[in-house]
């Protein structure tokens, strides 16, 4: 029970000695009221800009080589995926250590090396993207190419899919 009352008392114990630290005398200490070297005044007028505005980020030429260059790339993906696609199933099933579980995996390798260099297009895209819109410019034409890469690496991805799906042992 003594240790109960020491609890329980100990609180109030504290904070009538801390109270005793505090004075009366509250001017010792800075207000925090709004001083008038803090308060706006004046008056603000906008001047008219001299520069013309930047000119745009990227040019339409950019975005069509940037566009056909990840077509270009997306093609050979396109034609070396049958051939890895039935190396994977012939692989399928067999020991994990074999020839043609092998190739499988060297034909994914250069799926994959082709898919990367397609989002490479797509991250070059997302920076032009980005550069545009920091100064201001016109992000539609950028935004279009965008969805155009995002849809063949959307397509590569499901192909790298049914590879590696094939795979599994």
């Amino acid at each position: 029970m003594n240790r109960l009352h020491s609890i329980f008392l100990w609180p109030a114990f504290a904070s009538t000695l801390l109270a005793g630290c505090a004075s009366a005398d509250a001017d010792r200490f800075p207000s925090l009221a709004l001083r008038d070297a803090e308060r706006m005044t004046g008056q603000f007028t906008p001047t008219r800009p001299t520069e013309p505005p930047p000119p745009p980020v990227v040019s339409a030429v950019d975005l069509a080589s940037i566009v056909e260059n990840a077509r270009a790339i997306h093609r050979n993906f396109l034609s070396e995926a049958p051939p890895a696609l039935r190396l994977a199933r012939s692989a399928s099933g067999r020991d994990t250590i074999n020839d043609q579980r092998s190739r499988a995996l060297v034909a994914m390798a250069g799926l994959t090396t082709l898919h990367s260099q397609t989002v490479l297009a797509l991250a070059d895209l997302d920076k032009l993207e980005a550069e545009a819109a920091t100064s201001f410019a016109a992000t539609a034409e950028i935004q279009e190419a965008q969805s155009q890469v995002a849809a063949l690496v959307a397509e590569q991805d499901e192909t790298l899919a049914q590879v590696s799906g094939a795979l599994v042992p």
